[in-house]
Formats: C-alpha cells, structure tokens, sequence
C-alpha cells in the first residue's frame, strides 16, 4: 500500500512535468485567457540546449516562458499553475508516458495525425477538425522542420524568405530576406515571428527594404514609405544545424555551409503533417461538399490550436 509520501512524491512530479517545451497554452484565469493562446519556449527546472547556448537566463522551478500569439512584449514569464495545455506536439520515436503516472510505463511514439482549427484570413470564417495531411505550407522551410541537401539531412533552425511586393502602381520588387522591421506587415491578420508573410497580407516598406530590392517591374518609388501587398514567397537565407548524412567517408570534411539559400534545399516531406504550430499559414482546398457559397475563402488559413 503505498504511503502518504509516495502519493507526495508522485503529485510533485505531476506537477514539475504539467507543462513542456512547444506546448500550446492557455491561461484560464486571466482576461480574454479562454481564448488566448500561447507557445512555451522554455519551462523552469527542465534541461534545455538550445536555452543554453542562446545564453537565456534559466527559469525557476514552476515558471514558464510562453509566448502569446499576436501580443506583443514577447516572451513572458507564466506560473505554471495558471497554464492549460491545449495542446501537445508529439514526433515520432518521442519517449512518453501517461501524464497521470508519469514514471509508470513508458512507450515511443509511432504514428502522429494533427487536427487543425484554421481561420481563413479573408473572411474570418472558421473551421475546426483539419487533418494537417490536406494542408500545404507557404513556408516549408521554418524552425523546426527538417530539410535534405547533397546527403545530408538538417534541422531548420532559421528562415527567411526573399518577399515580392506589388505597388499601387503595379510595380513589382523582390526585398531579399525581408525583415518584420523594415517591411512591416500591416492589419490584424500579420503572421507569427517565424513566419509574418503570406500571399494577399499588406506591408509598408520603408527606404532600408527597398535600398536594395530587386525590381521586377516599374521603377523604385521617389517617397517612402510605400504600401502594398504581398503576391510571393521564395525560400532565402536559412540557417540549418546538420544532424546526419548519408555519406560514409569523413563527415566533418564535406559538412555544408550552416547558412545556405532555402531553394537549394528539400524540405523533408515524411513527417511534414506533423509539424504544423499555432500561428502557421497554410493553404487549405475546401472539400468539394463544402465548397457552395465559400468562394470568398480562397485565401491562405491561420492555423489554430491542433490535437
């Protein structure tokens, strides 16, 4: 029989392992927390590389950094206990275990299927209980994901696109590498910090986004700043940490370049349905069922929380 302080024992770590790393959360107690939603970047207590070597001061325990979606003030610092998982990411092979006996049995994870609240930016109509397997990225390339190149397979852990902007003029320019900063999305419907672009989103680029744009169309305006609106997306300056390869000679002699332009790599494709987050922009064919009178939802959907 166990005793009062296994039963302890067993609730503090129920406790110290209630949140994790990408969880999607909540915070029911707060104004507007039923329906805010947020990213945990790092949770107190929990051993994190990347935090390490980004140099992030440590949390404590029972503290979580989050980051809300569409807030500003980015991160914040939560107590766990006020946090509600929404939602968890799981891959393939994870270690897991039940979460109402956390060092009971434990098994690897073999298949995962993502269901998707989206909202269509267009008309703001949503629609919940999307397999993630009938989305198609703008953005392929995003931290997190993985990519192929010559052999040898990465970790996306940057990205940025090169963005072509139409002007009211119907000129047309290519800004390389476009920065939120500097070519600001505009309207309530901007993308995560990861992902800010997306086809039919309007911009205001300043003078430093066009200095040295690549015009495609017309001529570079005489007055700045200028609006206009998004018609393309292309893969540019990606940062990839390279994890394995498929060669057998000296790997470290012919690793690539970990700062390498996105259309000379793949995405891969396997597991790709399992990597959607809160925030992503993906393109969504409505069912042919579903289709009448939905003409007006032809346009990109933000993805909600996922199961």
């Amino acid at each position: 029989m166990a005793g009062s302080g296994d039963n302890e024992a067993d609730e503090s770590v129920r406790k110290e392992f209630a949140v994790f790393r990408e969880d999607v959360v909540r915070c029911p107690g707060r104004e507007g927390g039923t329906t805010l939603l947020g990213v945990v970047e790092s949770v107190g207590g929990h051993s994190d590389s990347e935090e390490e070597e980004l140099g992030t001061e440590p949390l404590e325990k029972g503290k979580a950094r989050v980051s809300w979606y569409k807030k500003l003030l980015n991160p914040q610092v939560e107590d766990v206990r006020e946090l509600e998982v929404v939602d968890r990411a799981m891959l393939h092979h994870d270690i897991v275990a039940k979460s109402s006996d956390p060092l009971g049995q434990s098994g690897f994870v073999t298949s995962v299927d993502v269901l998707c609240d989206l909202r269509f930016c267009a008309s703001g109509r949503e629609v919940k209980g999307v397999n993630s397997r009938n989305l198609v990225p703008l953005q392929p390339l995003k931290p997190g994901g993985f990519a192929v190149y010559g052999g040898w397979l990465g970790k996306v852990e940057e990205a940025l696109d090169h963005v072509v902007v139409r002007f009211a003029d119907g000129s047309v320019c290519r800004v390389s590498n476009a920065d939120p900063e500097t070519l600001v999305p505009l309207g309530e419907d901007v993308g995560n910090e990861e992902s800010p672009y997306f086809p039919g989103i309007r911009v205001r680029a300043t003078s430093r986004s066009l200095v040295h744009a690549r015009w495609l169309h017309g001529n570079p305006p005489r007055k700045f700043p200028q609006e206009g609106a998004v018609v393309g997306l292309v893969p540019g300056r990606t940062v990839m940490r390279w994890i394995a390869s498929s060669h057998h000679e000296d790997i470290d002699a012919h690793q690539p370049s970990d700062i390498i332009e996105g259309t000379k790599l793949t995405p891969l494709s396997a597991f790709m349905h399992s990597w959607w987050q809160l925030g992503d922009y993906g393109l969504y064919d409505i069912p042919t069922q579903a289709k009448s009178g939905a003409a007006e939802d032809a346009s990109p959907a933000a993805g909600g929380d996922s199961a």
